[in-house]
């Protein structure tokens, strides 16, 4: 075993390439911001550090297309509206494997699909249950007149 082979395994079983570390790494990237009496340098320096960081996160076999699917995913994700179905969504996807446009594609339809059937279901049971509640209540005048 080579040198680099030692370095290829160990980096295969200790860098975490999951969706939810790719999505912290490119929050960290797209959040940096030139610090105050920072110097110009230094700035860049910090965002190809954050760059490198992301791009040890992606797979190996990654393209430009890949980090831009990647990049259109998170800012999907990012811009979701704030209700407790979004960040139970977004926990979700997050800890999958590789978030990507296809990747959310799939799963948004499929939460879409969800949200409508559930909406339709509880559409359903409150008109059964405003129904219920009017024959009861034609059972108990009817009852009354007799």
């Amino acid at each position: 075993m080579t040198a680099f082979d030692a370095y290829a395994a160990l980096k295969a079983a200790h860098n975490l390439s999951t969706g939810d570390r790719q999505y912290q790494l490119l929050q960290t990237f797209v959040s940096i911001h030139q610090n105050h009496k920072e110097n110009l340098p230094e700035y860049l320096s910090r965002s190809q550090v954050a760059r490198d960081h992301l791009l040890t996160a992606l797979p190996t076999t990654a393209t430009a297309a890949d980090l831009l699917s990647t990049i259109v995913a998170f800012f999907s994700l990012q811009n979701l509206e704030d209700t407790k179905e979004n960040q139970l969504l977004k926990d979700t996807l997050q800890r999958t494997t590789n978030i990507s446009e296809t990747t959310l594609e799939t799963a948004y339809r499929k939460e879409q699909t969800s949200r409508t059937t559930n909406v339709i279901v509880a559409k359903q049971e409150s008109a059964n249950s405003h129904q219920g509640g009017q024959q009861q209540q034609q059972q108990q005048q009817q009852q009354q007149q007799s």
